[in-house]
């Protein structure tokens, strides 16, 4: 069997089967044909900026996609891909081999441990993953850790207070109760075993474990919005409704729509150097 056939295998397993969506088949091909992964790694280098003979750990790689699209890219970039899930570290393997890629390292297991040194990374791509990890708090002290001083972390995730599960792709209660969620999935005739592998990840949960002692923090999503808002063809008085309500106002609106539209979370970290770090007395 090709890796091609392994990989629509695994797949339709995860697609069809563990989630039930009744698009499955498309969903394979978009996958095979690296979409989304060829989107995530152009919107987190256009915000890295130039990466050549520097490093990157994909932090959940996955199937390996990302790996693969970012060592095309940046040849000479230094790569590592950790993912818990040991049928997929074992088919990145297979697609980066067959690519005729032969350097970079790939590690089996979690984000609250892992086996790098201390500020050893430039970059941190992770993409839906802390919506699943036992610990968040102990993943981003880990990401902290490896990284070096200036790094950057380039995080997106769903947002869970929005009334849909990004996963099931389907309508979803915010904060829905696992047991009434399994009876949920059942009626809507999906298989419910998936529930048990995702948190509820939100911006009230998310963002604090962003200590702004030790990162700069910029919510990409929200600054996104804000330029939607200053650029969008909002109708004469609602515009000057909005603009006359004082910045709080402002604010505690943008926070109500992201919070029950918008469906994802991204961040991008930049952890703050020895000088820069913020003390109770003032910087350091």
């Amino acid at each position: 069997m090709s890796v091609q056939q392994r990989l629509a295998q695994s797949y339709e397993n995860y697609y069809r089967t563990t989630l039930g969506l009744p698009d499955w088949q498309a969903r394979v091909q978009k996958r095979l044909r690296l979409v989304d992964e060829a989107h995530n790694v152009r919107r987190m280098l256009s915000l890295a900026g130039d990466l050549s003979a520097k490093s990157v750990l994909d932090l959940g790689c996955g199937w390996g996609g990302a790996l693969l699209i970012l060592k095309r890219r940046c040849p000479t970039l230094r790569v590592w891909g950790m993912e818990p899930d040991d049928e997929r570290i074992g088919l990145a393997r297979m697609q980066l081999q067959e690519a005729g890629i032969m350097d970079v390292s790939l590690f089996s297991g979690e984000g609250e441990r892992l086996p790098l040194p201390d500020e050893s990374v430039d970059v941190i791509y992770s993409h839906q993953v802390l919506e699943h990890v036992h610990c968040r708090p102990a993943v981003v002290a880990e990401m902290r850790r490896v990284l070096r001083p200036g790094g950057l972390c380039h995080l997106m995730l769903p947002n869970y207070l929005a009334f849909t599960e990004p996963h099931y792709k389907i309508a979803w209660i915010p904060y829905l109760p696992r047991p009434i969620a399994r009876l949920y999935l059942r009626l809507r005739g999906r298989p419910p075993g998936f529930v048990d592998y995702f948190k509820y990840t939100t911006p009230l949960n998310v963002k604090p474990l962003f200590d702004s002692q030790y990162w700069e923090c910029t919510d990409l999503t929200l600054l996104e919005l804000r330029q939607k808002a200053a650029t969008s063809d909002m109708q004469a008085t609602r515009r000057k409704i909005f603009n006359a309500l004082p910045r709080t106002g402002q604010q505690l609106l943008f926070h109500v729509y992201r919070l029950s539209r918008i469906t994802r979370q991204e961040y991008l970290l930049e952890k703050r150097r020895a000088s820069q770090v913020v003390t109770n007395d003032g910087p350091e």
